[in-house]
């Protein structure tokens, strides 16, 4: 390991326990903005970038998880995710991480229950080539789980559900998106033949609509 590489090592280390040590969000907020951006930034001006390749999505990941497991600020991840974009394109092709989109996810799902924006950030992972993380695969699939019980009242909430059948279904490329994560995630990630027969149902009721 080069000393660059160590001292950014070192660097994470210490990011991580002043992470931990954030007692509310607005110090959270200047934290990944002076220390997790600042590292990026650093790297970037001393073009060192290939340093920080695996400490910078770590440390964006460890950070919205703070946010979202320790004060319930959704809001926050998506300004992260934000603000990793705003960087420019070597922030977002070395911080988007498959855990980063994992957290992302989680926000818009637990936060909003966003079926809409959760498709279109799906999407995004695809396009830019994003190997999923185990989590991530799981996060996609707890989505879908959730959104066919809702569909086919197995909450006994179906007039009340969060996703009404006109909701699931406004997109009509939506049933081939679900039917493509099946087959590219979590089958292969997952091992999981099962969820698939969930994706025909989904496709079953979608074509009884028509």
């Amino acid at each position: 390991m080069s000393q660059r590489n160590q001292q950014v090592v070192r660097i994470e280390e210490q990011l991580m326990e002043e992470l931990e040590g954030c007692k509310g969000r607005e110090e959270v907020y200047a934290f990944v903005q002076g220390g997790v951006f600042g590292l990026f930034q650093a790297a970037e001006k001393d073009r060192q970038l290939p340093s920080v390749v695996g400490s910078y999505p770590r440390l964006v990941a460890a950070t919205m998880r703070v946010l979202r497991e320790r004060f319930g600020d959704y809001t926050g991840v998506g300004w992260v995710f934000s603000r990793l974009k705003g960087l420019g394109a070597d922030s977002y092709v070395i911080g988007a991480s498959g855990e980063v989109y994992a957290e992302v996810l989680r926000a818009r799902w637990e936060g909003f229950g966003d079926l809409g924006r959760v498709v279109e950030l799906c999407e995004e992972i695809d396009q830019n080539g994003v190997d999923p993380t185990e989590s991530l695969v799981l996060q996609m699939r707890e989505v879908l789980e959730q959104v066919s019980k809702d569909i086919q009242g197995v909450n006994g909430k179906t007039a009340q559900a969060l996703h009404t059948r006109e909701d699931i279904f406004a997109n009509d490329e939506l049933g081939s998106i679900v039917g493509e994560w099946g087959r590219k995630w979590f089958v292969p990630k997952l091992g999981d033949e099962n969820l698939l027969h969930e994706i025909e149902d989904l496709d079953d009721i979608h074509e009884a609509q028509q």
